[in-house]
């Protein structure tokens, strides 16, 4: 039996994220076999998907070396101000991202400002159990947002 999967999004603090110490060490953590890690610099985005022990274990490393570049509260789990509305929230929290149909993705990227790769994933078929799956590997996922920078 496979262990099961999961997706997160971290928002970290702008001037936390363009730090080169935090930049190189994400792309350690980017090396691990049981994760994809995604940082979007521009908006302070972090998405880490994977094996769901794998995803915690980068998320509590993350936030301790966020805690070490700063004094400033926790960023994980921060809301945005800027989400569309209500609705995407509450799909986002009361399904699993397995079930998420490919215009929930959709929404999923808009509510974490990456608006500009949601083509590219409707035009790959990319629903939320893709989205998480093996069949998903790095690669692909770096093709479909090949125009984020990776530090």
């Amino acid at each position: 039996m496979s262990q099961p999967t999961e997706t997160i999004t971290v928002n970290v603090d702008k001037d936390i994220i363009q730090r080169t110490e935090f930049k190189e060490f994400v792309k350690e953590l980017e090396d691990s076999p049981h994760v994809i890690i995604i940082m979007n610099e521009t908006y302070g985005t972090i998405i880490i998907s994977g094996k769901q022990v794998a995803v915690n274990t980068s998320k509590a490393q993350i936030q301790n070396k966020i805690d070490k570049l700063s004094s400033n509260t926790n960023f994980f789990n921060t809301p945005d101000p800027k989400l569309p509305d209500q609705n995407i929230k509450e799909v986002m929290m009361s399904s699993s991202p397995e079930s998420w149909s490919i215009e929930q993705v959709a929404q999923w990227l808009e509510s974490i400002n990456m608006t500009a790769f949601i083509e590219n994933f409707k035009q790959n078929e990319i629903d939320g159990s893709l989205l998480i799956s093996d069949g998903l590997d790095d690669t692909l996922l770096k093709e479909l947002i090949g125009e984020l920078e990776y530090g």
